[in-house]
C-alpha cells in the first residue's frame, strides 16, 4: 500500500514538472516570436513571466533583463508619439496627429490615443470641407482676376482706353501685384486723362464751330467726344446739328430750328420744375431748386427758390414745419410743402 502511494506521488510530481516545462516552453516560444516581430513589450512580458517561477530556465533571466530595457524605450517612444500627436492636433495638422496616435500601441496612453483617433475623424471631415471651400474660393478669386485682366486687354486691343483703365484699376484694388495691375492702372489712368483733355478741347472747338455756323466742322468735333464730362452734351449738340441740317434742307431757317429746339427745351424744363407737389419734403424740392439769394422776407415757412438748370424760373413755396427740432426757426429737410406756386419767369437775385 505504501509503495503504491509513493508511486502515485512520484507520478504526480513528474506530471507537474512536465506541465511546468511545457508552460515555460510556450512562454519562451512566445517571447522568441515577439523578439522576431520586434515587439519588445511582449518579449519582456513572456521572459519575465518565466523567471517568476524558474529563474534558471534557459536564458530567460538574461532575456527578461534585456527586453525590460528595450520595452521601456518603446514605452517612452509611445509617450513621445502621444505628446506629438496632441501637439499636431492642437495645430490642426490632423493627418500627422493620426499617424502619431496610431503609433501608440501600448502603455498608459494607448487607450487615450484610441479616443483621440475617434475624435480626429469628424475634425478631419470638417477640415476637408473647409479646405475644399477655401480652394474653391481661391479658384474663383483667380478666375475673377483673370477675367478683369482679359477685359482690360480686350478693351486695349479695341482702342477703348477708358474701359481698359477701369478694368485694370478694379484689378489693382483686388490684387495690385497680379500681372502688374497697379502699374497698368497708373499707365492707363494717365492715358485716360490725356484722352479726356483732348476730348474737352474737341468739345470746346465744336461749340465754337457751332456758334460760328460751321455745323459740319462742329459735327466732326462732337463725334470725337466719346468719353468724359461732356459726352452727353456733345451727343445733344449732334442731335441739334442734324435737326439744323434737316431744317436747312427743307427751307426752314437755322434760327427757326434753334428757336424750336429751345422751345422744346423750355417746355421740358417747365415740366420737370412742375414735378414738385404739395406734400413732398423740402429735400425733394432741393434736388431741383436752390434758394434765391438777396434780401427777402423769407422764413422757415416761406421762401422763393430758383431752378438749378435755369435761374430765370422761380417758384414760391410755403412749408409746414416738422416738429423734430428745438429751434423752430431752423429749417429741416423733412419740412413738408404746404403750397407751391406755378413756375414763373423772373430775374434771379444773387447774394
Amino acid at each position: 500500500m505504501i509503495n503504491k502511494l509513493a508511486l502515485f506521488s512520484l507520478l504526480l510530481l513528474l506530471s507537474t514538472c512536465f506541465a511546468q516545462k511545457t508552460s515555460y516552453d510556450d512562454l519562451y516560444r512566445r517571447g522568441s516570436d515577439a523578439v522576431a516581430s520586434g515587439d519588445a513589450i511582449r518579449a519582456r512580458d513572456a521572459f519575465c513571466e518565466i523567471i517568476k517561477s524558474d529563474p534558471e530556465y534557459k536564458d530567460a533571466k538574461e532575456q527578461c533583463d534585456q527586453y525590460t530595457v528595450a520595452a521601456q524605450r518603446t514605452l517612452n517612444r509611445y509617450k513621445i508619439n502621444f505628446a506629438d500627436g496632441m501637439a499636431y492636433m492642437q495645430r490642426g495638422d490632423y493627418d500627422s496627429a493620426e499617424i502619431k496616435f496610431r503609433a501608440v500601441k501600448a502603455g498608459e496612453y494607448a487607450d487615450i490615443a484610441k479616443q483621440k483617433l475617434a475624435e480626429l475623424q469628424p475634425l478631419k471631415r470638417d477640415k476637408l470641407t473647409a479646405d475644399l471651400a477655401a480652394r474653391e474660393s481661391v479658384r474663383e478669386d483667380v478666375k475673377r482676376k483673370q477675367l478683369l485682366y482679359d477685359r482690360g486687354y480686350t478693351a486695349l486691343n479695341s482702342g477703348e482706353i477708358v474701359a481698359a483703365r477701369d478694368a485694370y484699376c478694379e484689378l489693382a484694388r483686388v490684387d495690385a501685384r497680379y500681372n502688374d495691375a497697379e502699374g497698368l492702372c497708373a499707365t492707363f489712368t494717365t492715358r485716360s486723362n490725356r484722352l479726356f483733355d483732348r476730348m474737352n478741347q474737341d468739345y470746346e472747338e465744336g461749340l465754337a464751330f457751332m456758334q460760328g455756323g460751321d455745323y459740319s466742322s462742329a459735327e466732326i468735333k462732337f463725334r470725337e467726344v466719346t468719353a468724359g464730362d461732356h459726352v452727353n452734351d456733345a451727343h445733344q449738340h449732334l442731335v441739334e446739328i442734324i435737326k439744323l441740317k434737316l431744317a436747312n434742307k427743307t427751307g426752314q431757317s437755322a434760327a427757326a430750328a434753334i428757336r424750336g429746339a429751345h422751345s422744346k427745351w423750355l417746355a421740358k424744363t417747365l415740366e420737370n420744375a412742375s414735378t414738385i407737389k404739395p406734400g413732398m419734403a423740402r429735400n425733394q424740392l432741393l434736388a431741383l431748386f436752390v434758394e434765391q439769394g438777396g434780401y427777402s422776407a423769407s422764413s422757415r415757412t416761406h421762401r422763393t427758390y430758383i431752378y438749378k438748370s435755369c435761374p430765370y424760373i422761380a417758384v414760391d413755396v410755403e412749408f409746414t414745419p416738422v416738429l423734430d427740432s428745438e429751434n423752430k426757426a431752423t429749417e429741416s429737410p423733412r419740412d413738408k410743402i404746404a403750397k407751391i406756386s406755378r413756375p414763373y419767369l423772373a430775374y434771379p437775385i444773387y447774394d
